[in-house]
């Protein structure tokens, strides 16, 4: 995932900011993050980085509907031969992040896991 968000990202900028692709391992650089690709194959690691970014302003991406019920903010669901995409708002709300109307109309709305919301 990293070399193919790397070679995509490559000399790219946004608001005259480059796009840096890091493989981030620990709390503290998880946090150093403003979007952060979390591609673990088991809902425990997810669950337990999830949690460790509780409070913090960070987009967080993944895959699977499971990934926004753990708190996620955006996943990529398979859809037919295709992925929808999938958003937390609560998750959103927590860390400070506003989707547009635009796109929450084009996605599937996932609650958290614990309230079903």
């Amino acid at each position: 995932m990293a070399a193919a968000l790397s070679g995509f990202f490559k000399d790219k900028h946004i608001a005259s900011r480059p796009v840096e692709v890091r493989d981030v391992r620990t709390r503290a650089e998880f946090r150093g993050c403003n979007v952060l690709v979390l591609a673990y194959p088991d809902g425990s690691r997810t669950r337990e980085v999830l949690s460790q970014l509780q409070g913090t302003n960070v987009l967080t991406i993944g895959d699977g509907e499971n990934f926004a019920r753990l708190g996620g903010v955006v996943a990529f669901v398979p859809h037919e031969n295709t992925f929808q995409l999938a958003v937390n708002p609560r998750a959103a709300e927590r860390a400070h992040i506003k989707i547009s109307s635009k796109l929450m109309s084009i996605t599937k709305l996932v609650p958290d896991e614990e309230s079903g919301k």
